[in-house]
């Protein structure tokens, strides 16, 4: 669970909880106000959401280097698990 962490992302129109592994730094999106959009429209790659979606990019940035993009946060462990619980980490 320790290195795994999960990030709340808020940009303008995109509300997300993204997961990431800070060892092996893959991303799985946990919950997104966007996927329909993305889904819509064709971006989504395989069914999964590319990795240059900028709630995806503000929160790698935030989890494994500390940088701020957007307003981001760090779930807790305990809400963080609540998510993992309903979708796992691809490993």
């Amino acid at each position: 669970m320790e290195d795994v962490k999960c990030v709340s992302v808020k940009l303008n129109r995109i509300r997300s909880v993204i997961a990431i592994d800070v060892v092996t730094k893959k991303v799985e999106v946990l919950e997104c106000s966007h996927r329909d959009f993305c889904r819509i429209n064709g971006i989504l790659v395989n069914g999964e959401c590319p990795q240059y979606c900028q709630a995806i990019v503000a929160a790698k940035s935030f989890a494994l280097w500390g940088r701020v993009r957007a307003e981001t946060y760090l779930i807790e462990p305990e809400r963080c698990q609540y998510y993992l619980e309903r979708q796992p980490v691809a490993r």
